[in-house]
């Protein structure tokens, strides 16, 4: 018998950019070192990301590249959830490392360069004064959802009985002009 997921999903994205011409690496990721003070894995290189908010659920956003179907097909949930998850992932990389995948809501070829004139509202949505759709929207953005691809699904093994999620993984391609800042 199959044990049922956790109810807790959870998004982190692994943050992805090409190198320059005649670098030895092709490409670098970013990673982020856990506070040594945090209950849970303390200490540890993580790729951006955490748990879906209630408010990523329903989340009326303006969206640009694959629709919740297609996500939904790669992650194997519904519709919903997945939506969900690609909206947890693009704003959690957003609150800890300052990366926002978006773009003007009249105009997908158009990249937020510099999210640090956000510096507020990123504050505003790790405090959770603030949603992530309502941001977007007051903002006149879309998610890009076309910069995100679907990676890996991992879940808290059974043996861990305080702290169990099941955690959807995604690379994001970091465009050129962002820095993440975490």
């Amino acid at each position: 018998m199959t044990e049922p997921l956790p109810a807790r999903p959870a998004a982190t994205v692994m943050l992805i950019r090409g190198t320059p011409a005649g670098s030895a690496d092709p490409l670098e990721v970013f990673l982020m070192r856990r506070h040594s003070a945090m209950e849970f894995v303390a200490g540890v290189m993580v790729f951006p990301g955490g748990g879906v908010d209630d408010r990523d659920r329903g989340a009326d956003i303006a969206w640009h590249g694959p629709d919740r179907h297609w996500w939904a097909q790669r992650f194997g949930v519904d519709p919903e959830l997945a939506a969900a998850l690609v909206c947890a992932a693009a704003r959690e990389t957003f609150e800890e490392c300052g990366v926002l995948f978006a773009g003007a809501a009249d105009d997908p070829d158009l990249l937020v360069d510099d999210a640090s004139v956000y510096r507020e509202q990123r504050a505003a949505l790790e405090n959770k004064s603030l949603s992530f759709g309502e941001f977007l929207h007051t903002e006149k953005l879309m998610l890009r959802a076309d910069l995100l691809r679907p990676w890996a699904n991992w879940v808290t093994p059974t043996a861990e009985r305080t702290r169990r999620d099941a955690t959807y993984s995604v690379v994001g391609a970091l465009p050129a002009g962002p820095r993440a800042d975490g």
